[in-house]
């Protein structure tokens, strides 16, 4: 299969919508984990802050705003 720009600019923008709509938290400690079911929906699970898929250190997400 070739690649097509334009199907991942598409998903790209619709994602980044869904994306927009969900988060509704604004804090760097609230983690979202967005997966995508194979030929279905988008899937979103608000996460602990200790969760396994965290990945910024704490040096970073406790700077001032």
């Amino acid at each position: 299969k070739h690649w097509r720009a334009a199907a991942t600019i598409n998903f790209s923008d619709q994602f980044l919508h869904h994306v927009l709509r969900t988060v509704k938290n604004d804090c760097s400690r609230t983690l979202y984990k967005f997966e995508r079911i194979p030929h279905g929906d988008i899937h979103v699970t608000e996460l602990p802050p200790n969760s396994e898929y965290a990945f910024l250190p704490s040096w970073y997400t406790n700077l001032p705003m």
